[in-house]
């Protein structure tokens, strides 16, 4: 049985993750602060420690007790506007832990590292074309800054690896009790099933006419998956985007909201945001070809819109 660490295995997109190599049959040390994580998104079935990865000599013990075969680090700050507003905490989490779980796995001979990065690291350096990986780089907020860091760190470890960067990751997935749990709504889908539920207006930044690409949080555990065991069999040192390379506008987003779930979203418009990319859409080619990756389900977008509001009802 192959025995993986898993930075941020409480949170949104680390509960799902665990819950797909779990029933794959690998054992699982999760390693998370609980900070933006939650306790009951601990499986019973992992070892859970409680640590923050700036504390490298606490984090370290993990290490000492168990002999990991592959780490997937997706702890991180993640929220774009809580960036541009404390970019120094964000410069200083990201990247100092990020350095630490590369020089324990350099000590303790754990060659192997999945590392969930953002789309957000393109900034507006491409237009309005789909990123590839190899795509101009030019981040306009501090939490992107820190993902181009910490990518090229990565790339300067000597440790196989591979990156992931994920576009919108949204959706749930409500019968197995994952999906978001704070009521902090900064993603788009997330707010308006908070709207719902609440009944409460939606704040849309600008016109609403950023475009995004959406990916629903099962089919990210997915290539987590997909990547773990690519990585198990070969050297590698890969870079790929992971969204389904189609774009929507936040008002294309609400419309369809409105039309899967039979409801109405009252919305108020807002400033535009500070460090906002306008078009960010995956060019996938790399992660079908790589992977033969496909999605699970046949209409995405309208599971992503369900299965989010479904999962708000739930809480």
């Amino acid at each position: 049985m192959k025995n993986i660490l898993i930075t941020g295995g409480a949170g949104y997109i680390g509960s799902a993750t665990v819950d797909i190599l779990l029933r794959y049959g690998y054992a699982i040390t999760v390693v998370d602060n609980l900070f933006r994580g939650f306790l009951s998104g601990i499986h019973e079935k992992t070892h859970f420690h409680s640590v923050d990865l700036l504390q490298k000599n606490i984090l370290e013990q993990a290490f000492k007790t168990n002999k990991f075969d592959a780490v997937i680090h997706l702890a991180a700050l993640a929220y774009v506007k809580e960036s541009t507003e404390n970019p120094k905490m964000y410069l200083d989490n990201n990247i100092q832990s990020t350095q630490n779980i590369i020089e324990l796995c350099k000590k303790y001979e754990v060659g192997k590292l999945i590392f969930s990065s953002s789309c957000t690291i393109f900034g507006n350096e491409n237009g309005d074309s789909p990123v590839k990986e190899e795509s101009r780089i030019k981040p306009i907020n501090p939490y992107g800054e820190s993902k181009v860091i910490c990518e090229n760190l990565i790339k300067e470890s000597g440790l196989d690896y591979i990156i992931l960067r994920y576009f919108n990751v949204a959706g749930a997935n409500p019968e197995k009790q994952l999906g978001i749990k704070t009521s902090f709504a900064s993603h788009l889908v997330h707010a308006l099933s908070r709207a719902v539920i609440t009944d409460i207006d939606v704040s849309i930044n600008g016109n609403g006419s950023y475009v995004r690409d959406y990916i629903h949080v099962d089919d990210v555990a997915g290539i987590h998956l997909k990547a773990l065991q690519y990585i198990e069999q070969q050297k590698c040192r890969e870079i790929i985007n992971c969204g389904y390379g189609e774009g929507y506008t936040v008002l294309d987003i609400v419309n369809k909201f409105e039309q899967v779930n039979s409801v109405k979203i009252r919305i108020k418009k807002a400033e535009f945001r500070v460090g906002d990319p306008q078009y960010l859409v995956c060019d996938n080619t790399k992660l079908k070809k790589i992977f033969s990756w496909r999605s699970s389900f046949s209409k995405p977008l309208e599971h992503i819109c369900k299965s989010s509001l479904e999962w708000e009802k739930l809480r």
